[in-house]
Formats: C-alpha cells, structure tokens, sequence
C-alpha cells in the first residue's frame, strides 16, 4: 500500500542492496522505533547497538573526517546542545547536597540516548543514504501494536471504562499508566496525521487512534493532539476534499454520542473545563517560587524530590514539575532556559524555511503536551521520538 507516496518498492529496493553494517544499523534501528512505546529490554538494547554500530563503523573505516564534516553542518545545534549540557553539569555540581541517585546519570543518557543517536542517524543517512520511511514506517508499527492492546483493553473492560461514574479507569494498554498510554496514543495520531496519504486507510487508523487517545482519560494529550490537529487543518484546508469535511463532522457526531452515554468521559471532560489541575497549579507556582531562590543555575537535574523541606514529603503530587518550561527554570535556572529555548528556536527557524511542516506538526503535538505532564530530561520515550523527527527535519543539511 502507498500511503506515504513513494514508490512501493523503495524500501525492499533497499533492503536488497544493503551491506553487513548496513543490515545491523538497520535492524538496530529498527528495533529502537518498535520499541520506543514500551520502554523495555529491546529498547535499552537497541539504542545501545545503534550507538555502537556507529562508533564500530566510524573507527573501522576511519571516518573521522565524515563525522567532524557533520558536526560542522550542525554547528549551531552542537553549540547549544553543548551548552545546555554545560549547564546542566554546573547546576549539579552547585547542588551536590540535594541531588537525586540518579541525576549525573541522567546527563550522560541524555547525551548518549538522544545526541549521540542523532549524531548516529546523521552519520549513516550520509553513508548509506537509507530512506526515511523506515523509520516512520517502524515508528507507526511500534504503536499500532500498543493500540492493539488498547483495543482489547475496551473489549474486556468497556463497562468500567465508558461507564463508570467517574473516569478511573483510563485506558492502558502494556503501559499501566494512563497518560503514558495517551502519549504514545498521540503521538502515532499525529504521525499518521502528517505522514500518510489521505486514504480511507488512514481515516480508519485516526479514527482508532483518536478513540484511544479520549478513553485514556490523559487530558494533556487530548490537548496536545488537538493542536496539532489544528495545525495540519489550518495548512490543509485550501487542499481538503468535500469528503474530509463529511467525515469530520460524522466523526464529531460519534464523539457527541459517546459524551452523551458515557459517564466516565462527561466526568473526565468536565474536570479540563473547570480547570482541575490535579494540583498543576500548586506544583508550577512552587517550581517558580525555587527558580527565583537560585536563578542561573537552579537546582540541580532530578532534585525536585529532595531539596529540604520538599513539598512531596508531605504530599506524593508534587514529584515533578509536570511542566517542560518549569522543569528547565527549576533545575538548571535561566541559563539552561535560554540554551535550550535557543535550540529550538535554531531548529523551529530551520524547519520554517524548509517549510517541513510535518515535522513543525509533531514538535507541536510535543511541546503543547510538555506543558502538563513532561519534562525534558526523565521522559525518554517521548524524547526519542524527538530525537527522530529533528533527524528528519534537519537531514537535508546533511545529505545536501
């Protein structure tokens, strides 16, 4: 089936021209886009055989030159990465007394999960020129299958989760976590939404996805998804065909008909009117509150729980920012604030004069659903895909 629009035998055309390295980058990458939902062995394994697949190839064929070259063409990005990283590792070395078990582990896995995994996918898109659509076709996969499980969920479960008097009993999937399952119910919406053809294949998936994403009750990605919806509409609708029009209003009627029925979804819908934060507001004015204590440098990475007198001592919903913004003024102060908003400024500025706004699309979907319940530096999954779509968006300053 064509649904991204090339060729049909581009990918099996590659995969039959291939070398050894090739074969094992591939699989490897692979694995890690099947993956990424689940957080599992598979994919602590996969991003750890990318890595080393690359660094095997650089050194065996001494490729030296090639990588500086690359890093030369992302100099702006490397600066601030670098600095960002900089500042992390300051925040932390002023903050020693209140640092969490975890928190210079976080820096190298940041550097090593995401930067070196660019580094790593620029690097052989310049070797091998391999297609991206294995990528997103690995990607839409690994979520299907979630889904799947997010459909049996609602076959065994539906009278707790449609009826249920209040909305408890968000969907799961293999997650057990109903915002992660959300999440990850969001983010194969919005692939699929930029990233296949208008088909009736497509209306079926977004419509499943979209199913998915309301009964996990996660209301940050209900928002989040709307966006970027809104997004891709807004830069559509000149193209839209009467038929799209049609079932968009059929599908807004089979919404309006399971409000009306279900009591769990009318519960979990009137908490995001009346503003219930589930203690957000709290937690985002505490976060400010510490920023203000310690401007530049902040607290120091995974130090919200054990700074004296932590409010999550008393009270277990204060374990996090909850938010992407307050995360970064809490733990690395305004510094690591400008760093990192410039890196995505530096990025955003790129992908507007390349007009990639697919790309533009899913950093929408992220950075609307950071605002609730994610931050920057623990939520791998949703900062791997990340990782992909800033390849994908900035590849051409590689391959051109």
């Amino acid at each position: 089936m064509n649904i991204f629009g090339v060729n049909k035998n581009e990918i099996f055309t590659d995969i039959k021209n291939i070398s050894k390295f090739q074969f094992v980058f591939l699989f490897s990458l692979i694995l890690w886009c099947l993956s990424m939902p689940f957080d599992n062995a598979i994919y602590q394994g996969s991003w750890i055989l990318i890595n080393l697949v690359f660094v095997s190839h650089v050194v065996y064929y001494k490729n030296y030159n090639t990588v500086i070259e690359i890093l030369k063409k992302q100099k702006i990005y490397l600066v601030l990465f670098v600095l960002l990283c900089l500042v992390m590792a300051i925040s932390n070395a002023l903050n020693t007394d209140v640092l969490g078990p975890k928190s210079w582990k976080i820096i190298v896995y940041f550097v090593l999960r995401f930067a070196l995994i660019f580094l790593a996918l620029c690097y052989f898109i310049k070797i091998y020129n391999f297609s991206e659509k294995f990528i997103l076709y690995s990607c839409i996969i690994g979520v299907c299958f979630l889904a799947s499980a997010g459909l049996y969920e609602i076959i065994t479960n539906y009278q707790n989760i449609f009826f249920y008097k209040n909305s408890r009993y968000g969907l799961e999937g293999f997650l057990r976590n109903r915002n992660g399952f959300g999440l990850m119910m969001g983010i194969g919406f919005t692939i699929i939404l930029f990233y296949l053809k208008n088909t009736a294949f497509k209306a079926v998936l977004l419509s499943i996805f979209a199913l998915l994403i309301i009964f996990s009750f996660s209301r940050s990605a209900w928002v989040a998804s709307s966006a970027a919806t809104l997004f891709y509409v807004a830069i559509n609708i000149k193209k839209f065909k009467k038929e799209y029009f049609y079932f968009a209003l059929l599908f807004c009627f089979g919404v309006l008909v399971l409000y009306y029925f279900s009591d769990s979804l009318q519960h979990r819908f009137s908490t995001l009117v009346q503003g219930n934060s589930s203690h957000r507001f709290g937690i985002w004015q505490y976060s400010y509150e510490m920023f203000l204590k310690q401007p530049f440098f902040g607290w120091g990475i995974d130090s919200f729980r054990f700074v004296p007198n932590a409010p999550y001592l008393t009270n277990p919903n204060y374990s996090a920012p909850h938010n992407m913004i307050m995360e970064l003024l809490y733990s690395t102060g305004s510094l690591g604030f400008i760093a990192f908003m410039g890196l995505n400024l530096a990025i955003f500025i790129h992908l507007v004069k390349t007009k990639n706004t697919k790309v533009i699309g899913f950093f929408i979907f992220a950075f609307v659903v950071c605002q609730f319940d994610y931050g920057l530096f623990n939520t791998k999954e949703l900062l791997s895909y990340v990782t992909v779509f800033c390849f994908i968006g900035l590849k051409d300053r590689i391959i051109a």
